[in-house]
């Protein structure tokens, strides 16, 4: 996607990948090995003022885009939970989508991080490599803006 520098359009400038420690499927958890179990992503779009959502899952795929407020922070809120934080901006432009299609090559061609790795730790690792920042956000006070967003 291209985006488009219009007040009212775009995507987000920065993405935060949400490694969670926790599945909605107990037996996709015993599958994954290491400390992550599952991976998605959300950020935030300044010109819309909206917060834009990124889960790939067992049911599908799930994308949101909800405007600032309560229910944002809700969403939010739930994602951190049992959670660790990584920002990391858009690395290149996937050319061809993945083979194999799980939350970890989902994540990938969303910040267009090439590689071949299925596990979220390895994603972890790689993001590091890539210029991701891992950070904490206090979910409860308010949402977690990036830090280095523009």
């Amino acid at each position: 996607m291209d985006v488009v520098d219009e007040p009212m359009i775009g995507e987000p400038p920065l993405w935060v990948l949400v490694f969670s420690r926790e599945t909605r499927h107990r037996w996709v958890g015993w599958l994954t090995p290491g400390r992550y179990k599952h991976v998605r992503a959300y950020g935030y779009i300044p010109g819309m003022a909206c917060w834009q959502f990124v889960d790939f899952h067992m049911n599908g795929l799930s994308l949101a885009v909800v405007r600032e407020g309560e229910a944002a922070r809700a969403v939010l809120a739930e994602w951190m939970t049992n959670a660790d934080l990584m920002r990391i901006r858009r690395v290149g432009a996937m050319r061809r989508p993945p083979l194999i299609f799980t939350c970890v090559a989902a994540m990938r061609h969303l910040i267009g991080l090439p590689g071949g790795t299925l596990r979220p730790d390895a994603l972890w690792r790689d993001c590091l490599r890539n210029g991701g920042e891992p950070f904490e956000a206090e979910h409860a006070k308010a949402p977690a803006v990036p830090a280095t967003a523009p």
